[in-house]
């Protein structure tokens, strides 16, 4: 008997290493639920498919997957609106770099006639001309799958456009009676392209620069994704005393205690550098300029940065590259000539060193407690719970220089797209790949809200994935109320006793909603109460339980 498209769809994702696939079913998933069903009843290899009950959540729960895995998850969605819900899933995993195999069903396209055919009335209501127009401008690629295609190449294509430099989500949409109908065999054998290594020469010429130049500072946001990199950056900035700026990091690039590390502060010296490297930043720097005759090198995945539609920042040098191989090809072209510039170099240790230890000072006296508790201090009392190792995601929830993360792969913050809501799902993906972890997800009551509690409570029940989840209550829109003031320091808004559209009040009792789910919650307004209150939270977290902490606080 030939098997179905939907059996090769399980066999196929088992056979890539896809083991896990987040779902949310619909009437269009029939034809997997009786594959699924079949290949358990014959003992055959499956991926693990997951009930999520929310797709902003399943693709919030993929992206952390992989962000604390190196895996790529897929995510199962139901037709046009269950990719609608998707979108803004997909707008940070493309800003992020993020690849995810996106699989949505597609309403039957016949009428009558066929295994699958519409009969139901949303068959009708659901189809769209086009359906992956609404995620085009957020996906590396898309197609529709047609009768007598091969899908086990489709999937390989798919899946290698995905995991190729520099990653990103794909979509693929599956009608109902081609799903349920008979497959083809496969007519060949796809993979991912292999990452790029930048030319030798090349690498020579920028350490060249950067070990002659004055005062060079490197940028990156997610340079240090990889463990290499991570270790690799780390020795470089250390061996040639060269500061490394954060600007809206999303990873874990440098150890918070590297003397180096100037954190999100680092992009004022962006003004004083001579040279300046860099690495995996789409936005290096915001409200200051390079200044004249310094030399700017690009590097990345894409050092165009091609799916910005507007983006003018200096570059005098692009190189497309693998941050991984660049950084640890740069440290060997670096060591190669270990006395160049070594004077020079000395001495911009010592001054960098004392910048540092003043900027650490200054972090440490904004984390005093007082009564009301400020992110500050919330940032330090979560520094003093959690373990050396704990995975963080922060969702603005507490300023990224007040956090202590010295490990790679243990951080992880919103990216430049800018979709709240990815925090909890995020968190209960790093869970799923790292269960002896800690996992803590830091987010502001606004994100909170966004994020699909009641699902993600659910998913982290149903799955004993013990998290804890701190909000940051501060009862507005900060980002907002921020903005505003920004652009109107002196005007009427920020004058008023109340900036119109900001507030966020009354603010509902989060740490109710997790009771829903048989977790803990608990409110905490007393900045004395915070310590032991976080460590109630994780106790019952890593007890395997859903966490969430209500913690109200100010803003300085």
């Amino acid at each position: 008997m030939t098997p179905s498209n939907a059996s090769v769809l399980v066999e196929t994702l088992a056979a890539t290493g896809i083991d896990r696939v987040f779902t949310n079913a619909g009437t269009d998933t029939a034809p997997v639920i009786e594959a699924l069903a079949g290949a358990a009843a014959g003992n055959a290899p499956i991926p693990h498919f997951l009930v999520t009950p929310h797709e902003n959540l399943a693709m919030a729960m993929a992206h952390g997957h992989y962000r604390f895995s190196g895996r790529m998850a897929a995510v199962l969605l139901h037709t046009t609106v269950g990719s609608a819900n998707a979108v803004m899933g997909a707008m940070n995993a493309h800003r992020d770099h993020v690849p995810i195999l996106m699989l949505a069903g597609r309403t039957p396209t016949t009428e009558s006639g066929q295994l699958g055919s519409r009969n139901a009335h949303i068959h009708w209501g659901q189809e769209a001309f086009d359906q992956a127009a609404m995620l085009r401008d957020w996906l590396k690629w898309d197609y529709e799958l047609r009768r007598d295609q091969p899908l086990a190449t489709l999937l390989q294509r798919a899946i290698g456009i995905a995991s190729s430099a520099p990653p990103g989500p794909v979509y693929l949409t599956l009608p109902r009676e081609v799903l349920a109908g008979p497959a083809v065999a496969a007519e060949a054998n796809v993979v991912p392209s292999e990452p790029v290594t930048p030319d030798p020469a090349i690498t020579e010429q920028i350490a060249s620069t950067l070990q002659n130049a004055d005062f060079p500072l490197i940028v990156t946001s997610s340079g240090g994704r990889e463990p290499e990199a991570f270790a690799a950056l780390a020795e470089i900035a250390q061996e040639q005393a060269i500061p490394v700026a954060l600007p809206f990091a999303t990873d874990a690039n440098l150890p918070s205690n590297h003397d180096m590390n100037f954190g999100m502060e680092g992009m004022g010296l962006v003004a004083e550098a001579d040279v300046i490297l860099v690495l995996e930043a789409g936005v290096p720097w915001v409200g200051v300029t390079p200044k004249e005759q310094s030399i700017v090198i690009q590097v990345a995945a894409d050092a165009q940065y091609s799916s910005y539609p507007l983006r003018g920042f200096q570059t005098d040098m692009a190189i497309s590259a693998d941050a991984g191989l660049f950084l640890q090809q740069l440290l060997t072209a670096i060591r190669a000539n270990p006395a160049r510039n070594k004077t020079k170099r000395g001495r911009r240790q010592r001054v960098l060193r004392e910048l540092n230890q003043k900027r650490r000072e200054r972090l440490r006296r904004a984390a005093v407690a007082e009564s009301a508790i400020t992110p500050a201090w919330l940032a330090h009392c979560i520094n003093a719970a959690k373990q050396t190792d704990a995975i963080i995601i922060n969702e603005m929830g507490v300023p990224a220089d007040q956090l202590e993360i010295n490990t790679p792969r243990s951080y992880m913050r919103e990216c430049t797209a800018g979709g709240l809501g990815f925090g909890l799902g995020a968190a209960l993906g790093a869970k799923l790949v790292a269960p002896e972890s800690e996992v803590i997800a830091v987010v502001g009551d606004g994100s909170y809200m966004f994020g699909n509690p009641t699902p993600a409570h659910f998913m982290a029940r149903a799955q004993a994935l013990g998290t804890l989840t701190v909000i940051n209550n501060n009862q507005r829109w900060q980002a907002v109320h921020n903005a505003t003031v920004g652009m109107y320091p002196d005007g009427v808004a920020s004058n008023a006793p109340e900036m119109p559209l900001t507030a966020l009040v009354p603010s509902p009792e989060f740490d109710k909603v997790v009771a829903a789910a048989d977790g803990y919650g608990e409110r905490v307004d007393d900045a004395k109460e915070l310590p032991a209150a976080l460590q109630r939270g994780l106790e019952a977290a890593n007890a395997g339980r859903p966490a969430v902490l209500n913690v109200i606080t100010s803003v300085p």
